[in-house]
């Protein structure tokens, strides 16, 4: 089964790695806070979403690729955030350079809603994200690490499972 892709969060390196998923074929649904940024990923084939909800809603796989902690807690978890519309079933792979405990209290939450979640941050930069060749730390149960793996493999050549869900943020955390 195919599964529907989307990226929230087009800076540096989530913009690329929507890019590349653009790229190898993939529809791809986009958020951004930044108005221009949706419309330059429109330009360029992405499916552009008003409100985080709208998209939750629509795709079972949605990665964040977002400044800090507390930005990924209000995108999925506030009012109108990717919760809100988020269907059982739905996978979320957390790419920010987070905080594991942030992450458990994120994925317990959507738990109540048997939406799965991981977390995934990323070693490499920006060229790396170009080329699909990053280093990617995850933490998560082996079924929903399963099922995101597919997409993983679009965007990074190493993946390594290091534990459950906030090891892959702690593990990022070493890696600096």
């Amino acid at each position: 089964m195919k599964r529907s892709i989307a990226v929230v969060g087009l800076g540096n390196m989530g913009g690329r790695i929507a890019k590349r998923l653009l790229q190898l074929g993939h529809k791809v649904g986009v958020y951004d806070t930044n108005k221009e940024v949706l419309k330059t990923f429109e330009s360029l084939g992405a499916e552009p979403y008003e409100t985080l909800a709208l998209l939750g809603a629509v795709h079972d796989i949605i990665l964040t690729v977002l400044p800090n902690a507390d930005i990924v807690r209000q995108a999925v978890l506030g009012k109108g955030g990717l919760s809100t519309g988020m269907r059982p079933g739905t996978v979320l792979i957390e790419m920010t350079t987070s905080i594991p405990a942030v992450t458990q209290e994120i994925a317990a939450a959507l738990s109540q809603q048997d939406v799965m979640m991981i977390d995934a941050p990323v070693s490499g930069g920006v060229q790396k994200a170009e080329n699909g060749t990053l280093t990617i730390m995850v933490g998560g149960n082996e079924q929903t690490v399963e099922l995101a793996k597919p997409v993983l493999d679009l965007i990074g050549t190493q993946i390594i499972h290091v534990g459950r869900i906030g090891a892959g943020h702690t593990a990022k955390a070493l890696n600096n």
